[in-house]
């Protein structure tokens, strides 16, 4: 039986070993077994990200915030995406929602990066 947890092990396997290519082809078969999957979507872009395909791993992150709107490490992501390529200006909202959703890792890159930011959150 088919199954998109067996991609999805092996795929987050080939990302850590940092076969991105290899790992992209199994996030590719667990999204056509499962399209509404959240967390493949956050690997995948994952993977595209560490090629530096950085409007692939963007659209993947949205996909992801699309499917689950309380995952809150697809907003992180997506806002260290977008502090690379914007600057704080594109990262800080992502961040602040992943903070507001309890992910603590973006509270702290807020408050790293954006100290002279007037905007409070409730983290």
């Amino acid at each position: 039986m088919q199954n998109s947890e067996i991609y999805i092990n092996q795929e987050f396997t080939k990302l850590e070993s940092k076969d991105y290519v290899n790992a992209i082809i199994e996030f590719n078969k667990a999204i056509m077994i499962n399209p509404n999957d959240a967390p493949t979507y956050l690997g995948r872009g994952m993977a595209y990200k560490a090629q530096e395909n950085y409007s692939k791993a963007i659209s993947d992150l949205n996909k992801a915030i699309e499917i689950d709107s309380n995952f809150g490490r697809a907003y992180h992501m997506r806002g260290d995406l977008k502090f690379h390529l914007e600057g704080k200006s594109g990262a800080y909202q992502d961040w602040r929602e992943a903070a507001e959703l309890g992910y603590k890792e973006s509270y702290e890159m807020t408050k790293d990066h954006c100290k002279n930011s007037n905007l409070i959150f409730n983290a």
